[in-house]
Formats: C-alpha cells, structure tokens, sequence
C-alpha cells in the first residue's frame, strides 16, 4: 500500500523544518511503506527534496496559479493519482480535505509557532 502526503500548502521556513521532522519519524517506523509527498514548487521545497533522497519516498512537484486551481487539483486530479499509484491512505499535512475523494484519509493541521 502506497501513502500520499499531500504537503501542497508546505513553502516556507517553517513548514519545511515540521516536513523534516516528519521525514525523520518516518526513518524510525518498521516496515516501511512507500510514501509519495505532492509539494508546491519552491526553491526551498526544490532544496528539501535535494536533502531526502531514500528508497522509500518520492515526490511531486506541482505549481498552481490560484487557491481555485489548488482545490480543483486536490478534489480531481487526485481521484486519478490515487488510483493509478494504488493509493491506500491519504495523510493531508497542511489541513486540508479532498471531499470527494473515497479513500481513507488523515487530517492534521501541524503546529508551525516556534
């Protein structure tokens, strides 16, 4: 089973360090299971995605030009995304819900205060 994280909302400082903490978390789990992590292109994220290069996660750049574009990817595209790359969890880092997606899903909002 595949897990989709979607950190679209992930881009600056801060979000970058809570997505490092998450990656080393999951350095500690056993057994491990193929994580696919859909980012928003950034120069930072760009930088991040140089740092973690392990078998068991991939990412995926995508830009939007507006939040309505933002949403349409979440509630369509990833209907398609989660089906061919047999998607069976999706965990939504940045709080976010895709409403018309069937499959199960995780919600946390992440506290980003230093």
């Amino acid at each position: 089973m595949n897990i989709l994280v979607n950190a679209i909302g992930i881009s600056d400082s801060g979000g970058v360090v809570v997505l490092e903490k998450f990656i080393k978390e999951l350095l500690t789990q056993e057994p491990r299971q193929q994580y696919i992590f859909i980012v928003s292109k950034s120069a930072k994220i760009e930088n991040f995605i140089n740092r973690h290069n392990y078998n068991f996660i991939s990412f995926k750049l995508v830009s939007f030009n507006n939040y309505f574009s933002r949403i349409f990817y979440e509630n369509y595209n990833f209907r398609k995304f989660i089906k061919e790359e047999n998607i069976g969890l999706v965990y939504n880092f940045s709080g976010s819900k895709q409403f018309f997606n069937k499959s199960p899903q995780i919600i946390n909002l992440h506290n980003l205060l230093f």
